[in-house]
Order: structure tokens, then sequence, then C-alpha cells
């Protein structure tokens, strides 16, 4: 099952990759920002996801870099974290492949021409709760998703 979701994932991210070349070749003034979840965990040496389809198709394909990598923000804080997001735990019970690890991501890339850059200031990994539980088909929790999102402030700067 996880070889299948490896391979999907893999054309997803070429198919990501591609589009955002595409952008970069008709924008070259403008730079890229892509947040989400790209479910491909992050520097985790049992799986090495991140490090081969990541890196090759959308940081070195794209020319987009991991804000969490950078000096001033490094932040490696788990966005699905099985140990103690209980709603994670509830859709996940029996996880055999997956462990709690980084599954979200801001990149960023500068314009193609160089002339606008985009800087990480901050970095975060938000933990929101409810207000109050919340009950859905006879599950009660205070977690939002299964996931944590992720929050960056960025710097952009440059002439187009």
């Amino acid at each position: 099952y996880y070889q299948d979701a490896i391979a999907a994932r893999r054309k997803q991210m070429k198919q990501l990759a591609k589009r955002i070349r595409e952008y970069q070749a008709d924008h070259p003034s403008r730079p890229v920002v892509a947040v989400g979840d790209y479910n491909v965990y992050g520097e985790d040496v049992k799986i090495d996801e991140y490090s081969t389809t990541f890196m090759d198709l959308m940081l070195n394909g794209a020319n987009l870099r991991d804000v969490t990598h950078d000096a001033d923000v490094q932040d490696y804080t788990y966005t699905w974290d099985q140990d103690n997001n209980t709603l994670t735990r509830y859709f996940y019970p029996d996880n055999e492949d997956g462990h709690s690890g980084r599954l979200d991501y801001v990149l960023i890339g500068d314009s193609r021409n160089a002339r606008v850059r985009v800087e990480p200031l901050d970095y975060a990994v938000l933990i929101p709760l409810a207000g109050q539980t919340l009950c859905d088909e006879g599950h009660c929790d205070r977690n939002l998703s299964d996931h944590y999102p992720v929050w960056a402030r960025l710097r952009i700067y440059g002439t187009p």
C-alpha cells in the first residue's frame, strides 16, 4: 500500500513541479509560494521520500526552498502527530506505515529573473483546538484536523 502511495505522490509532484515551472517561465519576475499538505515525511531516514521525490521534483526541479531549512527559521515540528493529535489516532488507529512526522510545507522560490526575492522571517506549526469539544458520528474531539496547519511570515522584496 505505502509504495503505491509514494508512486501516486511522485506523479502528483511531477505535475505540480511542471505547472510551477510553466508559471515561472510565463512570469519570470514573480516569486512563488507553494503551501500545503504534501504528505511527504520530512527528513525521515526510514522512508527517505523527502530527499528523493520531494527534493528532486519540487525543490530542485521547480527551484523552490523549504522555509524550515532557513538558518533563521529552522523548525521541524511534526504536522501529523499520532502521539498527541487524538483526531489522527481516530482516523488512523492501525496505521502501520505512518508515524508522526512533518507532512505539511511552506515552499518559496525567488523570481526566475532574480529581481524579486522571498525571505522567510517566521515559521510555526499551529496546534489549534476548538473552544469546545465537537462530536461527529460518535467521536468527540477538540482537534480541528488530523494535520496541524503551518504558518509563515515572508518578506518579499525587489522590483519586478
